[in-house]
């Protein structure tokens, strides 16, 4: 009975002592748990904070990106009209030209048409002239 008692006595001081070490562990890791938390807390304020700051120089950043925008719309309906109005002068200057090598080109061909004709009719009197000649050259010799 004595080696009983005995037992019983060590398996409940081991289970004393099982429960004090338990204890020891479930503190620590509520204590553990509790600063995992405050740090979480912290961070997140910090993640929190410089959301905000990123979102405000996102913002920044948009709004001069528009203000540009702007500022390249109206430089490029500026540079459309003029590129608009150049393309009107050019227009009319391809007109006037066009205009231009048309009479001259009138001109010349009248000039060809004049100068072929003459040519022609140069050739004809020459033609004609040999034709005489040689008659006449033949006349000569039956003669």
């Amino acid at each position: 009975r004595e080696l009983a008692e005995a037992m019983d006595r060590g398996f409940r001081a081991r289970e004393a002592a099982v429960e004090e070490a338990l204890q020891v562990v479930a503190d620590g890791a509520a204590e553990a748990l509790r600063e995992a938390k405050d740090a979480m807390r912290t961070e997140y304020g910090e993640l929190a904070e410089h959301y905000r700051e990123t979102r405000e120089e996102v913002r920044g950043l948009e709004e001069e990106a528009l203000r540009r925008v702007a500022e390249l719309e109206a430089g490029a309906a500026e540079t459309s009209a003029r590129g608009e109005d150049m393309i009107g002068q050019l227009q009319r200057q391809i007109g006037e030209v066009n205009v231009r090598v048309s009479s001259e080109k009138e001109a010349a061909e009248e000039a060809f048409a004049a100068a072929r004709a003459d040519l022609e009719g140069r050739l004809q009197e020459a033609a004609d002239a040999a034709a005489a000649g040689a008659a006449e050259a033949q006349r000569a010799g039956e003669a």
